[in-house]
């Protein structure tokens, strides 16, 4: 059960965090039996590089699974395979020179396509002085199969970086207003809520519904309505800090998460929005108003609990005449 944990663990992680972990113990794995047999050969240079890049893997795996500097980690995995290709061409000689061609599949997968293109150029380019001793025609037939792999990798990664940027925006995104779709929404609730209860980061929860939109939606028709719904998303983008986030949950509903913020920092960015969406509608649409429901995350609190929270201060606002703010603590 506790193996089935892991993997589910992994699943849920996005795709550059699974390769994070991957490459890290596809790295580790080897070099815990290679540290042995260096030692038996009673090469201590090398056996401490491979222990000490075994160790740094396992390091960098398990902070990405437990979301510790988790956005770092794909980073600090790409410079450490520079140094230890560094290291071992160094101190092991012409026949680890191989070992880049791995290393610069590592970089693509980890790095966007230009990021990973630089590191290979770079450690071809740091390691000239060290094999320029080596056999001509080693380094000749090298080259010429190093550099085409590097711009293969390159062509491949940029189109397939490309695709999974359209279709991660396909299953995340909604497509009419452009904000975050539930899907992303579950998403990053839960993320945030795993934030608070390791971290103690504050974190809340805007939940806004259009009054009447089934009243407009039949009076000026489904085209309108969803020239309303853009112009909702628009104004309220236009409003966010960079760490908010908005999503569109259904019809006419919308939530925003507030990252790093407490309950009167919400009330304020509520009205805030609220002032501004009522001042700059635009004067070719129907003029509509918004109610709002604010809440801050409770400890030990389920994201299904703190949604429906949220939900009855919308209710309530409903309740209490439309166009207005509610906050429930």
């Amino acid at each position: 059960m506790y193996k089935h944990l892991i993997f589910d663990k992994v699943k849920r992680q996005p795709l550059v965090y699974r390769l994070t972990i991957f490459i890290a113990l596809f790295i580790a794995l080897p070099c815990i039996p290679t540290t042995f047999i260096r030692i038996g050969q009673q090469n201590w240079l090398l056996a401490s590089v491979d222990g000490a890049i075994a160790v740094f893997c396992f390091a960098v795996a398990y902070c990405v699974m437990k979301q510790i500097w988790q956005e770092l980690m794909p980073s600090a995995l790409s410079a450490l395979i520079a140094l230890g290709v560094l290291a071992v061409v160094v101190f092991g000689g012409q026949e680890h020179l191989f070992y880049i061609f791995p290393a610069c599949i590592a970089w693509y997968l980890l790095s966007k396509p230009a990021i990973g293109l630089s590191i290979a150029i770079g450690i071809n380019i740091a390691i000239l002085p060290i094999i320029l001793n080596y056999d001509k025609e080693f380094l000749i037939a090298f080259y010429v199969a190093m550099l085409p792999f590097i711009l293969l990798l390159f062509c491949s990664s940029k189109t397939l970086h490309s695709h999974h940027t359209r279709i991660n925006n396909l299953a995340t995104i909604d497509y009419l207003t452009q904000a975050g779709n539930r899907r992303l929404f579950q998403q990053d609730l839960d993320n945030n809520i795993r934030n608070n209860e390791r971290h103690n980061i504050p974190c809340c929860l805007i939940l806004l519904d259009m009054d009447h939109f089934k009243a407009l939606n039949d009076e000026y028709g489904h085209n309108i309505g969803d020239k309303v719904l853009v112009s909702v998303a628009k104004l309220t983008q236009q409003r966010l800090r960079r760490s908010d986030s908005l999503y569109r949950l259904g019809g006419e509903e919308f939530a925003i998460i507030l990252s790093h913020s407490n309950l009167k920092e919400a009330v304020l960015a509520a009205k805030d929005l609220k002032r501004y969406i009522d001042a700059e509608q635009d004067s070719f649409l129907p003029a509509f108003t918004v109610s709002y429901g604010v809440s801050q995350y409770r400890k030990e609190e389920s994201a299904e609990d703190w949604l429906m929270r949220t939900d009855k201060a919308l209710y309530e606002s409903k309740e209490m005449g439309r166009d207005r703010i509610t906050v429930t603590h």
